[in-house]
């Protein structure tokens, strides 16, 4: 083989290998961002609802969330859902009377908040959820609302148990879809 064969079919092999080499790598950057907003087919049946919550500071708090109002969406939540979904989504678990709840964050891929609420809308304790955690949370008393939510998300927004309370427009609406109203 001559010297400018040689050089034409290395240069060949190069191109080659860069070609797979940008292959691989360009699969593996769409397979994470497709993880990163992977949801699941109960999380893409809750409906939208807005939201308002007066938080500590006495202001109007306006923010969309899901309502999983099936048992099915209560049990999935941020189950296998990706974590840039987590990071941009609250969900509104709404049980039709008060009863206490239990969650599990061992295939949530973010750290989440849960707030608990009474049947008045007042929340009543916020506690962490952390992902790929074995450990059950629980809140221990009754409780008719849960807003599941990213991590960070009720503290920017001054919400806390100190006096924060969903707004009597939100509470009726809410008790009126527990009640059979359509959304």
């Amino acid at each position: 083989m001559r010297k400018e064969e040689t050089r034409l079919l290395l240069r060949w092999i190069t191109f080659m290998a860069f070609l797979l080499i940008l292959a691989v790598v360009s699969w593996n950057v769409i397979s994470q961002s497709a993880a990163l907003y992977r949801t699941t087919p109960e999380f893409r049946k809750m409906n939208l609802v807005e939201l308002t919550l007066v938080n500590d500071d006495g202001e109007s708090v306006q923010f969309e969330a899901r309502a999983a109002d099936e048992e099915d969406e209560r049990s999935a939540g941020f189950a296998h859902v990706g974590a840039g979904v987590i990071r941009r989504t609250v969900i509104l678990w709404m049980i039709d009377r008060e009863t206490t709840v239990t969650f599990k964050t061992e295939n949530v891929e973010a750290p989440i908040e849960l707030a608990y609420l009474n049947d008045e809308g007042t929340v009543l304790e916020i506690l962490e959820g952390k992902p790929h955690s074995q450990d059950p949370i629980s809140f221990g008393l009754s409780v008719q609302f849960v807003l599941e939510a990213p991590a960070g998300f009720f503290e920017t927004r001054h919400i806390s148990k100190n006096g924060s309370v969903l707004s009597a427009e939100t509470l009726k609406m809410l008790q009126e879809l527990l009640a059979g109203g359509s959304f």
